[in-house]
Order: C-alpha cells, then structure tokens, then sequence
C-alpha cells in the first residue's frame, strides 16, 4: 500500500460507518496531517482514537419485573433464574397487598374509636355544663344572683373555649396531613 493510497483511504467515509464512528472518523482526520503518513503510524493513530471512544449504557426500568428481554437473558444465565425473580414479584405484591389489609382495618378501628371517644368527650362536657348552669340557676333562685351568674358564665366560657381550641388543632393536624401526606401505595 503505498502514501497515497493510505491519504485517500485516510479521507474517505465508509458508507456503513455508524454515527459514532462518523465522529471517530472526523475526528481521526482533523489529526492527520495534510502530507501522506505511513501505514503503521495511521494504523497507530487508529487505535489509539479506538482506545479513546469510550461508551456507557444503562437502562432503567421501573415496575416489579423486569422487561422480558432481561427476563430471557437471566434465564440463559441459569434454568429457572426468570421463574425465581416472577416469583420473588409475586410475594412482594403479596406481602405489600397483607400489609395495605391490616393498615386498612386498623385505620377504620382507630376511626371508631375516635369517634367513640368523641361522642364520650361530647357527652361529659355537656354534663358538666348543664351541671354548672343548673347550679347556677339555683344559686340564682336561692338569691345569691352573683355566683349563680358566675357559674352559668364560667360554663359556658369554658364550653366555647374548648371548642375553639379542638377546631384550631384540628385544622392544624389537616394541615400537617397535607404536607406530610403517608402515602399507603409504593411505587411499583
């Protein structure tokens, strides 16, 4: 092969070259110089540009299995390896599926007896204040008109104080919630 030959076979672009290898075959002919070069130096030059193309791939997927390509290329690994991961899928699913049944029936559990304690919590307030204004009322029937106002008044300062107070830390705890919400589902 002689000097011009290696130059015009240095120039030329394979019709078949692929994108990278464009960019290795442009970049290959900004470095060469303009006067005919040895076969062995070109043949140098080559492999050291060769050397330096680097390639990194990766793939990522999301779900509990893997694509079915992959699946297959575990299988060839080793008999069974794709029935072992399908079945490792399926107890996850299981076991999340358990978990989301026992946190569901422990949530309406804990709503009942929210509002079980609730309507307690109701019920012995109003009690307690109908106790107070009724002790008021007699205090006030029995002419101590004073004490018996008092009563009445503390009472019902109370009830509305109570009130005010379960609403502000309610609308608190909704908002805590909105910004923390627990999220039952994982990603799959």
């Amino acid at each position: 092969m002689d000097d011009d030959q290696v130059s015009k076979n240095a120039g030329e672009t394979p019709k078949e070259a692929s994108e990278p290898d464009q960019e290795l075959i442009e970049s290959i002919k900004n470095k060469l110089p303009k006067e005919p070069i040895e076969p062995e130096v070109f043949a140098r030059i080559l492999a050291a540009e060769r050397l330096a193309v680097q390639t990194n791939e990766s793939f990522h997927y999301r779900g509990p299995l893997p694509p079915p390509d992959m699946l297959a290329g575990y299988e060839q690994v080793k008999h069974g390896f794709a029935d072992r991961i399908i079945k490792i899928a399926e107890n996850e699913q299981n076991h999340r599926q358990e978990m989301e049944k026992i946190y569901a029936q422990s949530s309406e559990h804990q709503l009942d007896r929210n509002t079980t304690l609730s309507f307690r919590g109701q019920l012995f307030a109003f009690v307690i204040a109908m106790t107070a204004v009724c002790g008021g009322i007699y205090l006030i029937a029995n002419d101590k008109s004073a004490a018996g106002l008092t009563a009445i008044i503390a009472a019902l300062v109370a009830l509305v104080a109570v009130f005010i107070v379960g609403k502000i830390l309610e609308s608190q705890e909704f908002e805590e919630e909105s910004e923390h919400p627990t999220n039952t589902e994982e990603e799959s």
